[in-house]
């Protein structure tokens, strides 16, 4: 009787394939999150943007509109005006 140790190429093959297989659907996967990651990144940064840019605009018209007084004109009922002080 002949006494088998080891694999044979048939299984050392069906083996690399399906270990191929498994490392092409990991590194999809990695790809995927590192774009998705990439994306969320930006639109944090946006968003972060935004809201500095919010608030120099909202400092702006505070500091702005402490020098103006807001009156009803008399001429136009649905008007106010905005006057200099």
């Amino acid at each position: 009787m002949l006494n088998k140790k080891g694999f044979t190429l048939i299984e050392l093959i069906i083996v690399m394939a399906v270990f191929a297989i498994l490392a092409s659907m990991a590194v999809s996967a990695f790809s995927f999150g590192l774009k998705s990651n990439q994306k969320n990144q930006e639109q944090q940064e946006s968003t972060s943007t935004l809201r500095l840019v919010s608030s120099i605009v909202e400092k702006d018209i505070r500091k702005s509109s402490q020098n103006l007084e807001l009156i009803h004109d008399n001429n136009n009922p649905n008007c106010f005006k905005l006057l200099d002080l």
